[in-house]
């Protein structure tokens, strides 16, 4: 990482200024933002924590976010599927992408084979709580047979189509980084990326995340003799939640 990155963590940010609660924080970051250009080295305003945090996580959710704003603007191009190839060759981390219909049927999916479809009845299940056109996910391999699944609805002349479906593992997003053993990944109940941490993980994903986002995007946690900052990333409407160990403060 140069010595001056585009990269700062719209939670990082508030973590001096104060949170402002869930409402608040939605409001300004929609998705987790990076956008500003600070020094993390020599003259960083952000404090060791801080700068700790964002060298971790910078590199994997930058591509995270990237293929986020990829699929926001992906259509489906009647159904044939012709345009995912562009956007996997972009993401090979990612596992696959299809359309389906409202019960679930795959209509066209990239690549061809089926071992990498999530289970699309959870998908549809999971997808009947939502009426709106915004874009969504859910989180977890046990129940969707991936860790996260990226959903929007496809509308044609005002009707409901069926859905754009996205799959990808974790451990396929942290490939590419070199700290990706010092970040932890979970959802509610779910862990989604354990890092050296099995156990914390586990204890972590367990945590009451509604409970805590109540009033926080971000702060820290005890898992026995370990401390870990927390930080709430979205997408869309639906949140999961980095971690970083860090020093525990004398």
């Amino acid at each position: 990482m140069g010595l001056r990155t585009t990269l700062v963590l719209i939670v990082l940010c508030l973590v001096s200024a104060g949170c402002g609660g869930f409402k608040e924080v939605k409001e300004v970051s929609g998705d987790l933002v990076w956008s500003e250009n600070l020094e993390l080295e020599g003259g960083s305003k952000l404090n060791p924590v801080e700068q700790r945090v964002a060298r971790i996580v910078y590199p994997v959710d930058t591509r995270l976010q990237t293929m986020i704003q990829a699929f926001r603007t992906l259509e489906p191009g009647n159904g044939d599927g012709a345009n995912f190839a562009r956007l996997l060759s972009e993401f090979p981390w990612v596992a696959g992408i299809s359309v389906i219909n409202p019960e679930g049927e795959v209509r066209a999916r990239q690549p061809e084979k089926e071992e990498w479809l999530p289970v699309m009845e959870e998908v549809v299940r999971k997808a009947g709580q939502w009426e709106d056109r915004d874009l969504h996910a859910m989180y977890g391999k046990s129940r969707f047979g991936r860790d996260a699944v990226l959903l929007k609805a496809l509308y044609s002349s005002g009707r409901h189509k069926g859905y754009l479906v996205l799959a990808f593992d974790f451990s396929s997003l942290m490939e590419s980084s070199s700290r990706s053993n010092e970040l932890v990944a979970v959802s509610q109940g779910q862990v989604l990326w354990a890092g050296e941490y099995d156990g914390a993980s586990k204890h972590l994903a367990e945590a009451e995340w509604d409970q805590r986002l109540e009033s926080n995007c971000w702060g820290r946690c005890r898992i026995q003799d370990r401390v870990f900052q927390w930080m709430a990333r979205y997408i869309g409407q639906e949140p999961f939640f980095y971690a970083v160990e860090i020093q525990q403060e004398s």
